[in-house]
């Protein structure tokens, strides 16, 4: 089901708060943001032909994200069933619930260190925005990248001095293999 965002009212407190800066608010306040920080998970395909982009020149932008993820998607559905894997549910790129809780974020990355960079808020925003949950899910990023040494040890660091077990996934575009 989508989920129709609603225009916040002229008027409203909401609109004079800068992104990125602590602010207090009422009850009545805090369900409003959280009901804005919601949607449903994707019923239907994302776009992933070409885009054409004008600015200065033409410009063509590959959508590899959504091919990766509808790609991961079929391959997970495939061995978990397609009741157990969603797409874009509270903006997570993919969640599997069943046997294992796992949330995936996808990166088009070929640099597997940028990809952790830039999926790891997300995720820990996805894994903690309601506080933890019992069924602690699996955090993964997975990106195009191969993983090095380097950042294996980031990995293993995170874990040791801050108890987060985040993985990573490397996957091209057309492999059909994610190894999870």
């Amino acid at each position: 089901m989508f989920v129709r965002p609603v225009p916040i009212p002229a008027g409203d407190p909401i609109q004079t708060l800068v992104r990125y800066q602590l602010f207090a608010i009422t009850e009545g306040q805090s369900r409003k943001v959280h009901d804005r920080t919601r949607r449903a998970s994707l019923q239907s395909e994302k776009a992933e032909d070409p885009i054409k982009r004008r600015a200065i020149r033409e410009t063509i932008i590959r959508r590899i994200e959504n091919t990766m993820q509808r790609e991961i998607t079929d391959l997970l559905r495939a061995k978990w069933g397609r009741t157990s894997v969603t797409r874009e549910q509270d903006f997570a790129d993919i969640r599997v619930s069943g046997k294992r809780h796992i949330l995936i974020e996808v990166k088009a990355d070929t640099v597997a260190r940028r990809a952790i960079r830039d999926a790891l808020g997300q995720l820990l925003f996805y894994d903690y925005r309601d506080g933890r949950p019992a069924d602690e899910p699996e955090l993964i990023v997975v990106g195009q990248g191969p993983v090095t040494d380097g950042d294996q040890k980031l990995l293993d660091t995170l874990k040791a001095r801050f108890g987060l077990d985040v993985g990573y996934r490397q996957y091209r575009v057309g492999s059909l293999d994610l190894n999870l």
